[in-house]
């Protein structure tokens, strides 16, 4: 079984998530896109290798590793998560751009 990996990058100023193949987003900063790739990533099926999140560079394209399942979330991921669900589908949607 292959890792879950989520890749966030930036097209044409935007920022989008990218998992098997699909595309999702986009939305207004890389902080946004970032923290809705964690919480999908936290939220993949617990028998699954650890899922990571990574960004990829948009001045010389090089790919890094944001986060890794089992490493402390980001400071400002516990706020979002805290969040109810209803408030973290309306600020997600307000982070998109139509």
């Amino acid at each position: 079984m292959l890792r879950p990996q989520f890749l966030v990058l930036e097209s044409d100023g935007l920022w989008k998530i990218r998992h098997d193949g699909v595309s999702y987003g986009p939305y207004r900063s890389q902080r946004a896109a970032i923290l809705a790739a964690i919480d999908a990533a936290d939220r993949t099926p617990k028998s699954a290798y650890e899922p990571r999140v990574m960004v990829q560079s948009g001045l010389r394209g090089k790919v890094y590793v944001e986060w890794t399942c089992g490493e402390p979330y980001p400071v400002d991921f516990a706020h979002y998560r805290a969040r109810p669900a209803e408030a973290r589908r309306t600020s997600a949607a307000e982070n998109r751009v139509a």
